[in-house]
């Protein structure tokens, strides 16, 4: 075998380039990642589904607070404080509905029988109603949120 460089030999290859190195977390420009890991490992697994309809629901600027899961009109749905609004969703197959309504002004009640926890929401003559919150301690959470934003205005 000829020595290297010799004519008619090919140099060695060169060293392959580094690679770069590449973020891999995913992009929760909204926080609902950050506020969801709040939820008990039951309401994130059965609020998948309007937690992904929640997502899309988010519009450019939304930062989530706080969020809930639990039914909303019967069905598995979400329920989120923002910085003015409340934004409610479902995930009624075919046509989730995604209600949002600003906080200023806004009344909540909340009952809770120890397991689960409802909220009804009144603002001017609208009321409404998220029921079936497993986790009470973060309902009442929510409620006292929603009560000191109401009255900031």
């Amino acid at each position: 075998m000829p020595p290297p460089g010799a004519p008619g030999v090919a140099p060695p290859p060169a060293a392959p380039a580094p690679v770069p190195a590449v973020a891999y977390g995913v992009p929760d420009p909204h926080g609902l990642g950050v506020a969801a890991s709040r939820l008990s490992g039951g309401s994130r697994k059965n609020g998948r589904a309007a937690l992904a309809v929640l997502s899309m629901a988010l519009q450019d600027g939304d930062v989530v607070e706080q969020v809930l899961v639990g039914q909303y009109h019967g069905v598995e749905g979400a329920a989120v404080v923002l910085a003015s609004d409340l934004l409610l969703v479902n995930a009624r197959e075919w046509q989730p509905e995604v209600v949002r309504v600003a906080l200023a002004g806004m009344g909540v009640q909340g009952m809770a029988d120890g397991r689960k926890a409802s909220l009804a929401f009144t603002s001017g003559a609208t009321q409404d109603g998220f029921q079936g919150v497993s986790d009470t301690e973060l309902a009442v959470e929510f409620a006292n949120r929603i009560r000191q934003k109401a009255a900031a205005g």
